[in-house]
């Protein structure tokens, strides 16, 4: 026999190494070890990365928006591109379970015609390549491990005690920046690799 105590102590020990997750009103459950394995060899997309999975894959928009990149709070956004912005918030989802949350930040001067499409069951980066001839050629990454806000949480279905990752990404097209990007992914769901030789 195992005392209470000492079982909610192992389970408070799992969750703390992200294996379980406690959600109130809704139970304790397996955190899933299925990663999006992606390789840092060259320009990727997160979608193509999810397709490879074989899971049901899903975006939901969750707003399109001209707003004012110095009203963007948490963000460096102005850093970029002070002045007017297109702010496209997505929810990505692999089996109907939210997996990542995306805000892309594009300049409304530029990219103002962004706000007149139906994003639903459109890519993002494949809409502005074959129907305005953006090509994204070069990306700068950053990756952090970072602690879920409470709104992040929410939308990932989480508790907000969990731990992601945050992804920094500027995406240019020849010497022009397209679109400043913060993505948070819940911790076990993203898996980068690179192959390194001398």
């Amino acid at each position: 026999d195992v005392s209470r105590i000492t079982l909610r102590k192992a389970i408070e020990e799992l969750v703390n190494e992200n294996l379980l997750e406690k959600i109130q009103g809704k139970g304790t459950f397996v955190l899933s070890r299925n990663a999006i394995e992606q390789k840092l060899e060259s320009i990727y997309s997160i979608s193509e990365g999810m397709e490879n999975t074989g899971k049901d894959i899903n975006t939901k928009i969750l707003s399109v928006s001209k707003k004012h990149s110095r009203d963007i709070k948490t963000s460096e956004v102005s850093n970029y591109f002070p002045g007017e912005v297109i702010e496209i918030s997505r929810l990505r989802l692999l089996d109907g379970n939210p997996v990542m949350l995306e805000n892309n930040y594009f300049q409304y001067d530029r990219f103002n015609f962004m706000m007149d499409i139906n994003w639903d069951g459109k890519k993002l980066y494949k809409t502005l390549e074959n129907e305005h001839d953006v090509y994204i050629d070069e990306v700068n990454e950053s990756f952090k491990a970072c602690r879920l806000k409470a709104e992040e949480s929410d939308l990932l279905e989480t508790s907000q005690n969990m731990f992601g990752l945050k992804i920094r990404r500027l995406s240019y097209f020849g010497q022009d920046l397209v679109s400043f990007s913060q993505i948070v992914s819940k911790s076990d769901y993203l898996e980068f690799s690179v192959n390194l030789t001398r």
